[in-house]
């Protein structure tokens, strides 16, 4: 048809007299125009005239000029604000004139207004309004397919912004095109037809939308994982569909694996296309097992008959016999190596499963982790190194304790009750529903809306829950579902945020049209709704007191009034996006806000801001609160990540505080009850595990203490010190006899041997000595090191020696002074501590680079580096149980970190303890997770 038409237009320019044709063809749809030869032909003999963007001037002449025609006037500067508002914009134009269209509409005698301009939301938010009103119109399941098509219009950005996208009616599903067709007729999309393959084709009207339609921000983030991997899997399919489908272009280990979930949770919305390649892919990995299955079949089979035959064979006389034995064993014992092999081949393979499937998703990346570890140690008596370190990933990356199903489409609000005991959610599904902490829902969902739940809270008896709706109302329900009274009207747009007054007898609400209102609990108006903002209200919270209002909204602006709708000072401007959330220090003093900008803000109640935007967050910040005594903010952002802060804005860990200079070095006893440290105060302090003092601090050192460590009995402790010599004490801090040695140079560390006759000793002539307890040498000393030697430290059966040194390795020694494999490298600064684990299979290691790092004795890291100090590790050590690792830093904290693979198996075990992956397992993975959380993680809790 389109070359029918063509023709046509050809033929009256070449035969029709006096007839010109002038034609306007956009720069993006050149390409298709000389797609077809005979046009191409006919536009070289034309002289083609390129347009520039339009001058400002122009832009002004193309608004005001078309107006005075009809005789209809621009209020003062009104031009200027609109072509301001587009002007740093590509692809302004169709944003422009869909404005003009709406401005049009709303003139009033014969005049475009900056009222109406501020009414329709200003140029991007014009069409977003104008989009949310088409949507409101539709049906609930044409809802429910406008997110489906929204979502595919949309290639979610890596890192940069997200953008529209082609799609063809394929992609789309048959059933959804009806729909699209909709909504074209509404110029929300435009459609077209492929050039090549003459399939129809549709695209979102201006990318404009998705930026600033805000329901469609809300699909595309909570489908943003899916549809990554939905548009990662069309180089794949093309690749298949190339080979003709050959077999060995199909999906496999982990990749199918992360398809398989999706095909399982969103099926519905693959094209044909996608299922097709998936479906296959499943079949021949089926296939596969079921022929390896087959094939172990076979060949337990054929062991079995070798043993029949043994057997039978038995009556050939005592030769023979020993003969057949001795070929049974050695067959037997090969067998079992071969297995031994084979188990070890699939565990790495898991490990590495499970390193690729925490970047998808991490609870199955937990799961998988668990029960290999659990595998590896049934079947081979130990967890391997690399299935050690993908649990210590696993329990770093998946924070998910618990999943509360029961909501149908997304979650849009959640609330824990005063108590702490309950939590209420509001949900797409039109539902709020009431939780106990083990995510079992308590009575039936509370039904009543009749649109998505945006807002949900208790009060402060925790008797009562509000909800807001995009229903446009607010809704009071007691704690069995039932309402309390009619539904709170009076809004005219979706309400975002709702929450009680701290005595209870109030309830604010924050809606999208532009307004906040104050409500009794009757559903009474208190006073006349709350205007200021230009935009949609995304937050509100009371003052601690109850007398003053917060709100914030997409005007980019935080708001104050108090009870009667005034506003008190002016709005606080500073964020460069819409604002998500507000919330009120427990002293009433401050007021934090989260941004679209991704930054975290703090205001004083001048409207002035306290120090600068809170940085660290990658996407916009949604949630922001307080801590009960105010002294800490937490955030929540689309990055997946939340955030802890000071009032300063600086990110807070969790450290143990106590000595009073920089902790050189730190050991445990040997019954595990105390912690020994050295300090730059020239002191050694003898602590508590709650990080209290034992007695008065050990004095004698001269200069600071390098080093400390317990004797194998735990009587007495020795220390090392700048001041070249070595100290042995009681545990009153007393001194046991004289120096124990003076040398030439700082003693940076020693060691007792497990059983206590001899001492190892690192120095900065970057060697590692080794001495009898009469001070004299035994061999020559450890050299290899190219800089100062800091640690030093005997293996638990006295056999092997490791050290830590200022050249960033750590070395491995036999008593010889022989070095064991390479150096261990990963560390960017000094190592200034190690330690070995106390079944001597694991090294630990600080360095001056903020990390603690735990190696096997190949020198392979397990696991990714222990980060969180604030300043150089200078000491670590295990607990005797080897569960824990302490560390000490010049940050002047201590802190503590799980290593053993059994205290890591616990804490992945009593994270998803009450997970519905484990409570109801599905799959052969999650019933092995469960079985070893049964054997090693939930024994006694």
């Amino acid at each position: 048809m389109r070359r029918r038409f063509l023709d046509s237009l050809l033929r009256a320019v070449n035969s029709a007299p006096r007839f010109t044709l002038v034609l306007t063809l956009r720069a993006d749809f050149f390409p298709a125009a000389i797609a077809y030869p005979p046009f191409a032909e006919a536009l070289k003999q034309c002289e083609l005239q390129f347009l520039s963007p339009m001058s400002r001037e122009e832009l002004q002449e193309a608004i005001e000029k078309p107006a005075a025609k009809m005789k209809v006037r621009l209020e003062e500067a009104l031009a200027k604000r609109l072509i301001d508002a587009v002007w740093e914009q590509s692809g302004h134009l169709p944003l422009l004139e869909f404005a003009l269209t709406q401005l049009w509409e709303r003139q009033a005698n014969q005049t475009l207004t900056h009222k109406a301009y501020a009414e329709i939301g200003g140029v991007e938010e014009a069409l977003a309004n104008y989009a949310e009103s088409v949507y409101s119109q539709l049906s609930e399941g044409d809802r429910k397919k406008a997110e489906k098509v929204f979502i595919q219009l949309v290639h979610p950005g890596a890192g940069t912004k997200d953008t529209r996208r082609v799609v063809t009616g394929a992609d789309l599903n048959e059933e959804n095109w009806d729909l699209v067709r909709r909504l074209a007729d509404a110029r929300l999309v435009v459609t077209d037809s492929n050039q090549k393959t003459g399939e129809e084709t549709v695209e979102m009207v201006h990318e404009a939308l998705i930026e600033h339609w805000g329901r469609l921000r809300r699909w595309v983030g909570a489908s943003r994982e899916f549809r990554t991997w939905q548009d990662g899997l069309q180089p794949a399919i093309a690749q298949w569909e190339s080979r003709d489908r050959d077999s060995r272009a199909l999906l496999g280990g982990v990749p199918l694996d992360v398809a398989e979930v999706w095909l399982l949770q969103r099926g519905e919305e693959l094209s044909e296309r996608e299922r097709v390649f998936v479906e296959r892919s499943l079949e021949l990995r089926d296939r596969l097992r079921q022929e390896e299955e087959e094939r172990r079949r076979r060949e337990l089979e054929q062991e079995r008959k070798a043993r029949r035959a043994a057997q039978t064979a038995a009556g050939v006389g005592v030769v023979s016999v020993a003969i057949v034995s001795a070929l049974a064993l050695i067959a037997n014992n090969q067998r079992l190596e071969a297995e031994k092999q084979t188990a070890i081949a699939t565990l790495r393979e898991s490990a590495a499963r499970v390193q690729n499937l925490l970047s998808v998703n991490p609870v199955d990346g937990l799961v998988l982790a668990i029960q290999a570890a659990g595998e590896s140690q049934s079947k081979l008596g130990q967890v391997l190194s690399p299935v050690q370190s993908s649990l210590v990933s696993a329990i770093e990356t998946s924070t998910e304790e618990n999943l509360f199903q029961g909501h149908q489409y997304s979650v849009l609000s959640v609330a824990v009750s005063p108590d702490g005991q309950y939590i209420v959610s509001g949900s797409a599904d039109n539902t709020v529903r009431l939780w106990n902490r083990k995510g079992e829902p308590v009575g039936q969902p509370f039904q009543g809306h009749q649109g998505y739940v945006s807002s949900v809270a208790f009060s402060p008896d925790g008797q009562y829950i509000v909800s807001g709706s995009w229903d446009e109302t607010v809704r009071l329900w007691n704690l069995k579902g039932e309402p309390v009274g009619q539904p709170f009207r009076g809004h005219q747009g979706y309400v975002s945020s709702v929450a009680f007054s701290p005595d209870g007898q109030y309830i604010v609400s924050g809606s999208d049209d532009k307004t906040v209102r104050l409500w009794n609990l009757k559903g009474e108006p208190v006073g006349q709704p709350f205007q200021g903002h230009q935009v949609s209200v995304s937050s509100v919270a009371f003052s601690p007191d109850g007398q003053y209002i917060v709100s914030g909204g997409g005007d980019k602006t935080v708001r104050l009034w108090n009870l009667k709708g005034e506003p008190v000072g002016r709005p606080f401007r500073g964020h460069e996006k819409g604002v998500k959330s507000v919330a009120f220090s427990p002293d009433g003093q401050y007021i934090v806000s989260g941004s679209d900008d991704r930054t975290v803000r703090l205001w004083n109640r001048k409207e002035e801001p306290v120090g600068q935007p809170w940085q660290g967050h990658q996407d916009k910040v949604i949630s922001v609160a307080f801590s009960p005594d105010g002294q800490l903010l937490v955030s929540g952002s689309l990055d997946k990540t939340v955030r802890l802060w000071n009032r300063k804005g600086e990110p807070v860990g969790q450290p143990f505080r106590g000595d009073h200079g920089y902790v050189n070095s730190v050991a445990f006893s040997p019954d595990g009850q105390y912690i020994v440290s050295g300090s730059l105060d020239k002191t050694v302090r003898l602590w508590n595990l709650k990080g209290e003092p034992v007695g008065q601090p050990f004095r004698g050192h001269e200069y600071w203490v390098n080093s400390v460590a317990f004797s194998p009995d735990g009587r007495y402790i020795v220390s090392g010190s700048w001041d070249e010599t070595v100290r042995l004490w009681n545990l009153k801090g007393e001194p046991v006899g004289q120096l124990f040695q003076r040398r030439q140079g700082s003693v940076n560390s020693v060691a007792f041997s497990p059983d206590g006759q001899y001492i190892v000793s690192g120095s900065l002539d970057n060697t590692v000595r080794l001495w009898n307890l009469k001070g004299e040498p035994v061999g020559r000393p450890f050299r290899g090191h190219e800089d100062g030697v800091f640690s030093v430290a005997f293996s638990p059966d006295g056999q092997y020696i490791v050290s830590g040194s200022s050249d960033t390795t750590v070395r491995l020694w036999n008593r010889k002074g022989e070095p064991v494999g390479q150096p261990f490298r990963g560390h960017q600064g000094r190592v200034s501590s190690v330690a070995f684990s106390p079944d001597g299979q694991y090294i630990v290691s600080g360095s001056d680079d903020k990390t603690v790092r735990l190696w096997n004795l190949k020198g392979e890291p397990v696991g990714r580096p222990f980060q969180g100090h604030q300043d150089k590790v200078i000491s670590v050590a295990f607990s005797p149980d080897g569960q824990y690792i302490a560390s000490g830093s010049w940050d002047n904290t201590v802190w503590l970190w799980r290593s053993g693979w059994k205290a890591s198996l616990q804490v992945a075990c009593h994270r998803l303890r009450y997970h519905p992956v484990l409570k109801n397992p599905q799959t052969d993975v999650a019933k092995g997770a469960r079985e070893t959380c049964e054997k090693y993680g939930w024994r006694g809790q």
